[in-house]
Formats: C-alpha cells, structure tokens, sequence
C-alpha cells in the first residue's frame, strides 16, 4: 500500500483537489505513477506511526499559515526548462506550485529531455524553444512533437499580448537547463561564448535575447541538480567534460 497524505507538494495546494481544470486529474495521475515507481511512499507497520506524525506536522503548519510567501497576482512567470518543469503538470508541477503560493500567472514550458545547446539531430534546443514562446511559431522551431508545450505557447499567447509589451515589465523568465546537456555529453564551454554549440553559449545567447526584448523582465536562471553518473563528471563523455 502506497501512502502520500504526509507529503507536502501534494497536501499544501488547493488545486490538486479541484474538479476544475482538470486539476485533481493530474494529481491523480502523478499519486498513481510515484505510487507504482518509488518505494518511498510504501505504508507499513514500521513507519506507519512516522507517517501519522508528519501528516499532523504538515496540517498544523498548514494551519498556521506558514504557506505565504507573499501575494504576486501582478507577475507572469514563464517557466522554461527540462523535465525538472516539464514532466510533471498541473497543480503538482513546480510552476503549479508557485501559482497556488504566489497567485502570479504561471506557464509550464518545460520540455523533457532537451537540452540547452542545440541538439544537431533534433534541431531543437533552449533558443528554439524560446523562439517558439516568442512567435508562437512552434512547427518553424520543432516543437511539434510536444503536444502539451504547444498548447501552452498556444494558450500564452491567447490569454494576453504580453509578447508586445514594451520592456516585459512583470514578466519574470526561470530557466532551468543543464542536466541533459550533462547526460549527453556536450561542451561546457565558456562565459565568452557566442551561439548555441555549448551550454554556456547558449544559456548566454537565451538571456541576452530575453534581456534585449523585455530589459525589465527578471531572469532567473537555476543551477541544475547535483548528480554523481560519470563519477561525478569527472569521467569523459563527449568534447567537453
């Protein structure tokens, strides 16, 4: 038996229990799969009483109010990056998350497997994703092959012009690549690089176009997750280590 009422990214949001939406779906669906994948949430009679304790540790902190971090319904925040955003959806992803907490207007732009440098085969990294976002264009920059990105791209630019906002003013980009870029072996590179051949010329490439196009925009761009393949890259796997 799978137990998940102990666990904050599902508890400590409204949405998830919304029959709006699609909502409570979704969630049902991400309970389903971390149920039949991960071993973390087995319930047996040896942490059955540590599992009580932290569901009532989070219902008092839920209680208290210990959820507000601080009312933001004046910011669009465009969330563009790997499966770390793009494999979950809904209400339990991270920009689901940051929504709900935040009451800023969220957009999931997160494609899994992608990296930040453009993938020759694919013809297909962060500066065509980000290419797709701003002209809504997504069968020019190849994004077809992501349903769910392009109904998003589709949705933003229905919902509002803010494409032709004149500095991007309440626009806040989070980016988040670096993980497959890792797995697949590409250049490193260096903070002087121009294009999109390396991780760093391309991430540098991204945020200039976005600070070009929207200079009051915030962009945020978050490190990619500690990992330990390759003897923690310390093992050579493509031009670059």
């Amino acid at each position: 038996m799978a137990y998940m009422g102990n666990q904050e990214w599902l508890f400590a949001n409204e949405n998830t229990f919304s029959l709006e939406n699609g909502y409570a779906d979704e969630a049902a669906r991400e309970v389903a799969a971390k149920a039949l994948m991960l071993r973390e949430y087995e319930l047996n009679l040896a942490n059955l009483k540590d599992h009580i304790q932290q569901q009532e540790t989070l219902v008092d902190k839920y209680r208290s109010g210990q959820y507000t971090v601080g009312e933001q319904s004046d910011k669009t925040i465009l969330f563009l990056g790997d499966s770390i955003f793009g494999y979950t959806l809904g209400s339990v992803s991270i920009p689901g998350v940051v929504e709900y907490l935040t009451q800023a207007k969220t957009y999931n732009l997160g494609y899994g497997g992608v990296t930040a440098t453009t993938d020759e085969e694919r013809k297909l990294g962060a500066w065509e994703i980000l290419q797709g976002v701003l002209t809504g264009d997504t069968k020019a920059h190849n994004l077809q092959d992501n349903q769910y990105l392009c109904q998003t791209i589709e949705r933003l630019h229905q919902d509002f012009a803010w494409i032709d906002a004149e500095d991007g003013e309440g626009l806040v980009f989070v980016l988040n690549y670096g993980l497959n870029d890792y797995y697949n072996g590409k250049a490193l590179g260096s903070i002087e690089d121009r294009g999109t051949d390396t991780y760093l010329g391309a991430m540098r490439t991204v945020i200039e176009a976005l600070k070009e196009n929207y200079p009051q925009a915030t962009v945020l761009v978050l490190t990619p997750n500690m990992v330990t393949e390759f003897d923690y890259g310390t093992v050579k796997k493509g031009p670059d280590k």
